[in-house]
């Protein structure tokens, strides 16, 4: 059964983030809507991304804004643990306290990468210097 996935806006981002989880990653269907009775009312599996609580919804994830930010802005993600596993993009959602989808975005575009940083002898981003490689997020 397809997966219905609720968001008051659809970006590129959001489009991006969605495509690669859910089609390439997870290799599930869904479908996005905006409509929040088209959500209600829609009986199968469903993931309410929004900061709007909705009674039906088991599961919610809160968007960080990453999503929907126009242009490229720098960015300071904090790190906590959660489930023993180091996360970023902390939000008060119950289900998952924490934004995916924005923390996701943010480690597979590269983001940070597109802001002036000491670069290498060949003029490239020094792995050093990573948000990954600072918090460890390897190994």
């Amino acid at each position: 059964m397809e997966l219905l996935i609720y968001t008051p806006q659809v970006t590129q981002r959001v489009t991006y983030i969605f495509q690669l989880f859910f089609d390439s990653l997870i290799r599930t269907s869904y479908s996005v809507t905006m409509d929040e009775v088209v959500f209600n009312t829609y009986t199968g599996p469903k993931l309410n991304y929004s900061a709007t609580s909705i009674a039906n919804a088991k599961v919610q994830i809160i968007p960080a804004g990453l999503l929907t930010e126009k242009g490229i802005k720098p960015q300071s993600p904090e790190i906590f643990v959660w489930n023993n596993l180091k996360v970023f993009y902390r939000t008060d959602s119950d289900s998952m306290p924490f934004d995916i989808f924005s923390a996701s975005f943010y480690l597979v575009s590269r983001y940070e990468e597109y802001f002036p940083t000491k670069l290498d002898r060949h003029k490239r981003f020094q792995y050093k210097n990573s948000f990954a490689f600072k918090n460890l997020f390897f190994g």
